[in-house]
């Protein structure tokens, strides 16, 4: 059957109108030129002004549709506010290209998914900066990775030590990424790789040795807890438990994240309050600066401050496939700072592993008081791991971040992302229960 649509950007012919929307949204070259022919029509039409007419209001629904506008909402000096706060914007670390043409349209077969009738784009993007001071600058610093280049280059090192030149670092990398430990020892015995490739390193230990040799991020540490149970042994003593919990400085792994120049074009250190129009009508929540949380929590702090929404999430994840006794409790850390976008990519390393939670039976403790030993016990860790972001929240620390300038940042925990047993625990909560009335869970609905 033959298509009823196509691109009006690039003469693409599309099944559905579906398909054409989403065509838009996701080819750049078609979205630029979209968002310049509707910016360019919203600029034609004045939404702030002073005889608003109906005319007027129509023609403003006719570009932005929206539901029923109260001509009252539009009216007075907060419209003049607004108006002159707006001003439009893309999301972090993307440039908006507007004279590009576009790519021609390539001939070879594709499989689209239609899309929903209500997946439209976005009519633009209009953002409201915090009206108070945030995000000050206070001086300018060089990033941990700009002081490890600028120390090789001051001892005569390569920057790409300890291999030889790029071209080893390269290899490297790909052996890392593409290669398991055994497939590279094979690789390296090559006669191949050790007469004409001649790496510095020539099995897959001797290249582990040089992988530990580069710069690492902050250290571990592990702190013994005691626990202490209600049961007595043989001897009549009471039993108890030493655990290791093994963790790294939060503050730390922020100011690694904040300072990392591979996220300098994606990083925020102020809120904004975004819209799809420019009456300020239709609100867009889509990065964590745009929530109401930071916008709040802004007024809190002094003049000039950066918030740094800490995001953990924790997994009791099981080890062993045939032993059900070996487990790992791991517990991580991202900054909302950080553009989703960004953020979500494995590849990126914007999420940090800042601790291991210590797993035990606690066969110390009686069958009926056991459960309970182990949720303090998640309590207690969790609070000696979190320790440092207290002073830090309060008081705030000094960051080179990832251009280069210091600014003053007060890191806050927002977000814990866990699956709902471990979020009934976090929130110390009984499964199935709810937290706030004394209903049974086999009574609800009646």
């Amino acid at each position: 059957m033959l298509a009823s649509h196509r691109c009006n950007f690039c003469l693409k012919q599309i099944p559905t109108l579906g398909g054409v929307k989403k065509h838009i949204a996701l080819t750049r070259e078609c979205r630029n030129r979209w968002e310049k022919q509707v910016l360019q029509r919203a600029e034609s039409v004045s939404v702030f002004y002073d005889d608003r007419t109906e005319d007027t209001l129509t023609a403003v629904a006719d570009l932005h549709p929206l539901p029923h506008v109260d001509n009252d909402l539009l009216d007075g000096p907060e419209a003049d506010v607004l108006a002159n706060s707006f001003i439009p914007t893309t999301p972090a670390g993307r440039q908006r290209e507007l004279d590009v043409d576009p790519a021609p349209t390539s001939k070879r077969a594709r499989v689209e998914d239609a899309p929903d009738e209500d997946d439209i784009p976005a009519y633009g993007r209009y953002c409201r900066a915090y009206p108070g001071n945030a995000g000050a600058i206070s001086g300018e610093g060089r990033t941990a990775f700009e002081a490890h280049r600028t120390g090789l280059a001051d001892a005569g090192i390569s920057e790409y030590a300890p291999f030889e030149d790029k071209e080893e670092w390269e290899l490297a990398e790909w052996l890392i990424q593409n290669i398991g430990q055994t497939r590279t020892d094979d690789f390296l015995k090559l006669p191949i790789t050790r007469n004409r490739t001649q790496p510095s390193f020539h099995n897959n230990r001797a290249f582990l040795k040089k992988i530990d040799e580069l710069p690492i991020g902050p250290g571990w540490s592990c702190k013994k807890v005691c626990v202490k149970g209600n049961k007595a042994g043989e001897d009549g003593d009471v039993l108890g438990e030493e655990l290791d919990l093994w963790m790294r400085d939060p503050v730390d792994c922020i100011k690694e994240l904040l300072g990392n120049p591979l996220f300098r074009e994606w990083m925020a250190y102020a809120p904004e309050q975004v819209f799809e129009d420019r009456a300020g009508l239709h609100r867009i929540f889509d990065e964590m600066w745009t929530a109401d949380w930071w916008w709040d929590m802004q007024k809190k702090l002094p003049a000039g401050a950066v918030v740094a929404p800490v995001i953990l999430a924790s997994d009791k994840t099981r080890l062993s496939q045939f032993r059900g006794d070996k487990s790992a409790w791991p517990v991580y850390l991202t900054i909302g700072n950080i553009a989703k976008e960004k953020r979500h990519q494995a590849s990126a390393r914007a999420t940090i592993l800042i601790g291991y939670l210590p797993v035990s039976k606690l066969e110390c403790f009686t069958d009926d008081t056991r459960s309970l030993a182990g949720y303090c016990l998640f309590h207690h860790c969790m609070s000696l791991l979190l320790q440092p972001l207290i002073k830090a929240g309060k008081d705030g620390v000094d960051v080179v971040c990832a251009d280069g300038f210091v600014r003053r940042v007060f890191p806050i925990v927002a977000s814990y992302v866990a699956d709902f047993p471990e979020q009934c625990l976090v929130a110390c909560c009984k499964e199935s229960h709810c937290p706030r009335c004394t209903v049974a869970p086999q009574a609800r609905g009646e």
